[in-house]
């Protein structure tokens, strides 16, 4: 069992920049109750400060559109979808030729990227680098960001639909704003990604829970195998007392016997 709830307009209002207090005793009473919690947001890591303190030691989180899985208690990515930084590049060019003078930004996992005419109106980190894309652009992107100044926002959109078609996975919920995520990721598919890896992580522990219940007094682990495994051979070589060993396969007219027989005739 686990809790996966979308962050902007479902857990907290648009912009929050942590949960209310009646909510974070909600996020609390789960954690104790050993319910793994999964933010699924389009939010990149930089904005997720606030909200850390809240999902507890069991939590996850899905960033970025789905481009990131991250344990919130190991404040480490377990699994990265980003965009490669030549595939990345050819979908700009697409872009620009589509909507000359669009801006760009990259998100990745050490922050915000921008070009010089990228405007970012929440504010970004101070010594956060700013560049032409083809220079600062040197690891997979976790998002890369479109805006346009003169543009209506749903012609922004459309427009830059049609340039990026099946390259990437372009998505908006700002208005003026078009992220786009490497190709098939999402965050529904990051999600059911998760799912299945604790699926599995579950049935690993049953198996183990079930091996230890058989074998109250076995050692986990390859120790166990060894045990077992030498325990059957050691059944299969015990021989009756006073039984001799066959050695190779009898064949028809030898062995010793039929030796004995030979000296005497002979």
């Amino acid at each position: 069992m686990l809790i996966a709830t979308d962050l902007d307009g479902t857990l907290v209002p648009y912009d929050a920049r942590e949960p209310s207090p009646r909510t974070a005793s909600v996020l609390e009473q789960a954690d104790r109750a050993g319910i793994p919690l999964v933010f699924v947001t389009a939010r990149p890591l930089r904005w997720m400060d606030g909200f850390w303190p809240h999902v507890g030691r069991h939590g996850l989180a899905v960033v970025s559109n789905g481009a990131v899985v991250y344990d919130v208690h190991e404040r480490r990515p377990l699994a990265v979808s980003g965009i490669e930084p030549a595939a990345g590049l050819e979908v700009v060019a697409a872009i620009r030729e589509a909507l000359p003078g669009a801006s760009f930004a990259i998100e990745c996992l050490d922050g915000i990227r921008r070009d010089p005419t990228y405007v970012e109106p929440y504010g970004v980190p101070a010594g956060s680098p700013v560049g032409e894309l083809g220079e600062i652009w040197d690891v997979p992107a976790l998002k890369l960001l479109v805006r346009h100044q003169g543009l209506d926002p749903d012609e922004l959109r459309d427009r830059t639909l049609a340039a990026v078609g099946g390259a990437a996975t372009a998505t908006w919920s700002v208005s003026g704003l078009v992220e786009i995520s490497a190709s098939d990721v999402t965050k529904a598919s990051a999600l059911v990604g998760l799912c299945r890896a604790a699926r599995r992580r579950r049935r690993g522990r049953r198996r183990v829970r079930r091996h230890a219940q058989r074998h109250p007094d076995a050692r986990l682990g390859r120790h166990v195998v060894r045990r077992r495994r030498s325990a059957r051979e050691r059944a299969g070589r015990r021989r009756p007392r006073g039984a001799t060993r066959r050695r190779g396969r009898r064949r028809p007219g030898g062995g010793a016997a039929a030796r004995r027989a030979g000296d005497l005739t002979g």
